[in-house]
């Protein structure tokens, strides 16, 4: 690897036609708890699991694990900062501090933060991804010294531990300032740890996805993101327009986020709580205005500012019998800088619930799908529309609503003998306002099985005993075994093999097909801490999609967990502690289209408990499935696979089981424990801390199961699958 040079800054700044200003600042003063809920809806999630990314004596904790997924981002005042306007650059800083070896990330690493687009642009609209590792990239990929790690800024489209490192070692147990700029024109993302000035030493994203085009796209958030094996503290962000504004000796003053508000016509709204403060002057000292977008539903009379020092307040009050929608912009002044923020307040709109992804087999029709509406005004006159984006795939008059009052359903048939993909957006007025929902619509052909092994070869290289059935495309020094009719990967050899699907056809992304895999895999060693893939998709070069991993994140001392990531290194791990020497299911579903993966272990059928990846990816054309083994001592253990098969639907892959026929939880008292008994193995041991649940599997529980009687009052239940 080529050694990476740290720059100075260049000669020519790059300018910026807008007010410099702070767009958006927050020093996670809340109480402790999830972000999203905590901060009042400053911050909202936009993958992963809601809830887990957690505010901590005031500081946000970015951690890695299966437990928490949660990505989060915060809209920035002004956005959209638009990539056809070449005057603008948006700058981060916030400081970090990993505690204790425990929270060092892996060596492969992980991006903890970006600035955020919508994902709707031909580019991947992640931009100035800060990554946390301990690989020292600029001595050829070696590790860091005990108790430290590295930081690396990506443009967006690429990134890891590969591209773009800063050449310094962090320490544990140390705060450090990370400053980032990102010019939305070009793509191009540049890091500095702890500058003085835009001119410190600093280093660029080497990751491009043309020599024109490296990832540049319009932002409207900045976010932050949990993956892999890490516990960072983030404290202090500010976003601005200008590298002053977020770093130096008169820094613009800050005014925190107010989210966005939704009311009756008629109601007055707040007082909103917001605080202001300025790193050079008294808080006393801002001068604060705020101004409406609309004039006619809220005029800038009728915002009260109130409160004084650092915390005050906004009372709006809108004109009398108006309805719509109106930005508030509330600025804050030192005298020589200004910062602003805004939020949308919408007065009199219905409301609509959110509604799934929804797939359905070709020439089929969905089931009803469910959702409410309402509104505060008029709930007995809203009247609902439906669109589609494809009519080629479903035509408007083919989505028909239905339903009364609050609770209302869709179903949607799609054209005779199409697949493909199309978002459905359904809307709903009241008489003077519109509200909407939307999602993607995928119609998916059944083209069967496509590929498939049981590996009853001759003991040997893979690649040799399969007649070239299966053929490295890396490695390549045919160290891929068959051992007693199974598939042996490790994670001493190098090989990764694949096989071309039937007849050499690909799976367009335009297609609609769903790809379902399925094999048996049992570990005879534990991977390492944030493990490693050793099943995929593939396109003909480098695009790995559907990735399945084993790992050992938030599973118990000895166990192991199965995971998905859709093409990334940041995987989602189904919540399930598995066991060494334990054979197993495992599926995954890919939507070649929209570029979605999801995970099962031992299903019965296709709506058996499972998890979808988060991480963001592009859709590719689909040729190949592959197994990987890992050559990094640890990474993936040691796994044997077995009875493999690809197809596009769920049975395909794997035959309908009937559900067992039910029985009673048997109950009985032994001494001060509660004995439960079943007679079918086939039922798994659910508990709960009320009887409505959430019921979730007691692991490894067989029966006779006996639980003390004593602490919090316990629910169970049999449950199957």
């Amino acid at each position: 690897m080529r050694k990476l040079i740290l720059t100075v800054a260049a000669a020519t700044i790059l300018g910026t036609a807008c007010q410099a200003a702070v767009v958006l600042s927050d020093n996670f003063s809340y109480t402790n708890g999830p972000l999203v809920d905590v901060s009042g809806g400053v911050w909202a999630n936009h993958s992963g699991t809601v809830g887990t990314l957690g505010v901590t004596n005031g500081q946000l904790v970015v951690r890695g694990g299966t437990s928490y997924s949660e990505d989060a981002n915060a809209d920035l005042a002004g956005a959209p900062y638009l990539e056809t306007d070449f005057d603008v650059a948006l700058y981060s800083s916030y400081t970090i501090i990993i505690s204790n070896a425990a929270g060092l990330p892996g060596q492969s690493g992980t991006y903890i933060s970006h600035f955020r687009g919508t994902n709707s642009g031909a580019a991947t609209d992640f931009g100035a991804r800060v990554w946390l590792s301990t690989t020292n990239a600029i001595l050829g990929g070696t590790t860091t010294d005990t108790g430290s790690y590295r930081v690396n800024i990506a443009n967006g489209t690429a990134g890891g531990v590969s591209f773009g490192q800063y050449d310094m070692n962090l320490s544990t147990g140390t705060v450090y300032t990370v400053v980032t700029r990102f010019v939305p024109s070009t793509g191009l993302a540049t890091l500095w740890i702890e500058p003085l000035s835009e001119a410190d030493p600093s280093i660029t994203g080497e990751d491009f996805g043309t020599s024109t085009r490296p990832n540049p796209f319009n932002v409207f958030t900045y976010a932050f993101r949990q993956s892999g094996g890490i516990a960072v503290y983030i404290d202090n962000l500010k976003v601005g327009t200008s590298f002053n504004d977020v770093v130096g000796s008169n820094t613009s003053p800050l005014v925190s986020g107010i989210p966005d508000q939704a009311v009756g016509a008629n109601t007055v709204v707040g007082p909103l709580d917001f605080t202001v403060s300025d790193a050079e002057s008294p808080a006393t000292s801002l001068t604060v205005t705020a101004s409406s977008s609309n004039k006619g539903l809220v005029p800038d009379a009728n915002l009260a500012l109130g409160g004084g020092g650092t915390n005050r307040t906004i009372l709006i009050t809108p004109a009398s019998n108006q309805e719509g929608l109106t930005v508030i912009t509330v600025n804050v002044s030192d005298g020589l800088n200004s910062s602003f923020t805004t939020f949308e307040v919408r007065f009199g709109y219905p409301t609509i619930t959110t509604i799934e992804d929804q797939q359905v087999l070709t020439n089929s029709t969905t089931a009803p799908i469910a959702f409410t509406i309402g509104d505060a005004e008029t709930p007995g006159n809203l009247t609902l529309s439906a669109s589609s984006s494809n009519p080629l795939i479903v035509s408007d008059a083919k989505l028909i609503l239905s339903g009364t009052g609050a609770n209302r359903s869709l179903q949607i048939t799609p054209e005779p003998e199409q697949a493909g993909q199309s978002v459905i957006t359904v809307n709903v007025h009241d008489g003077v306002n519109t509200s909407s929902t939307s999602f993607v619509l995928t119609v998916y052909p059944h083209w069967g099985l496509l590929l498939g092994d049981d590996f009853t070869y001759a003991d040997g290289p893979i690649g040799s005993v399969s007649s070239s059935f299966w053929t490295a495309h890396s490695g390549l020094s045919n160290d891929t075994y068959i051992v007693s009719n199974q598939l042996l990967l490790t994670q001493t050899n190098v090989d990764d093999v694949r096989a071309f699907f039937t007849n050499s056809i690909s799976v367009p992304t335009s297609s609609g097909v769903l790809l379902y895999s399925k094999f048996t895999a049992s570990l005879g060693a534990l991977p390492r801490f944030s493990g490693g893939y050793f099943a995929h998709l593939k396109d003909t070069g480098t695009q790995y999609r559907s990735r399945v991993f084993a790992v050992t994140n938030d599973a118990a001392p000895g166990k192991f967990r199965f995971a998905i990531s859709n093409g990334g290194n940041t995987p989602t791990a189904f919540p399930a502690d598995l066991d060494l020497g334990t054979t197993y299911t495992v599926v995954a579903r890919y939507n070649v289209g929209s570029a979605k993966a999801t995970l099962w272990v031992n299903p019965a059928s296709e709506e058996s408990p499972s998890v979808t990846a988060s991480d963001i990816t592009s859709a590719v054309e689909i040729w190949n499935y592959a197994f990987r083994q890992d050559g990094t001592s640890g990474a993936i253990g040691v796994v044997t696979l077995d009875d493999f098969l690809l197809g596009t639907s769920f049975t395909d892959v794997v035959p309908y089981i009937p559900p067992p026929t039910p029985e009673k939880l048997g109950v009985s008292l032994s001494g001060g424990n509660l004995v439960l008994t079943w007679s079918n193995p086939a039922f798994f041991l659910a508990s709960a801390t009320n009887p409505a649940g959430p019921y979730t599997r007691v692991q490894g529980a067989t029966s006779p199961y006996s639980v003390s009687v004593a602490g919090e009052p316990r629910f169970f239940r049999l449950v199957w699958p």
